[in-house]
């Protein structure tokens, strides 16, 4: 099953576009935990991420050092701004998970006993004589592992 122009080719031949991480979650009720194993994803803004963090610790030094020479906590505008930047880089970037591959996506999906083109109950399919379990909605063809 090797990848055509961002299409999974399925057990007999047939391209199909495999669904993101972002609408399998939504659209199933699946839990992150339970669809993604380690090496089937990776995170595109890893190097923005520890950016992130660090900005984040610098407000907090920086905010210590206001505490010390002033005595109070009496925060400035540009500080109380500063974190609340570094927060929200760090939560949209946490948030942004791609598939490694489209195979990963698709040997993924099929875990969960789905259909990684539109996301159909595989599970009372049955396995046809080539090994395939065929999707009555799409009509692709999965090698299902059961």
């Amino acid at each position: 099953m090797r990848s055509k122009r961002g299409m999974v080719i399925d057990g007999r031949g047939s391209p199909h576009k495999v669904k993101d991480i972002d609408v399998v979650l939504k659209e199933t009720g699946i839990k992150r935990r339970v669809l993604i194993q380690k090496g089937d994803t990776k995170s595109v803004l890893l190097v923005l991420d520890g950016l992130a963090i660090s900005w984040a610790l610098f407000i907090v030094c920086l905010c210590v050092f206001y505490y010390i020479m002033n005595g109070s906590l009496k925060m400035p505008l540009v500080v109380s701004l500063g974190i609340s930047i570094a927060l929200l880089v760090y939560a949209l970037m946490y948030s942004r998970v791609y598939w490694r591959s489209r195979e990963h996506g698709m040997r993924a999906i099929l875990r969960v006993g789905r259909c990684p083109s539109c996301l159909y109950e595989l599970d009372g399919v049955p396995t046809e004589a080539d090994g395939c379990t065929v999707c009555p909605e799409c009509g692709g063809a999965w090698g299902i592992e059961r």
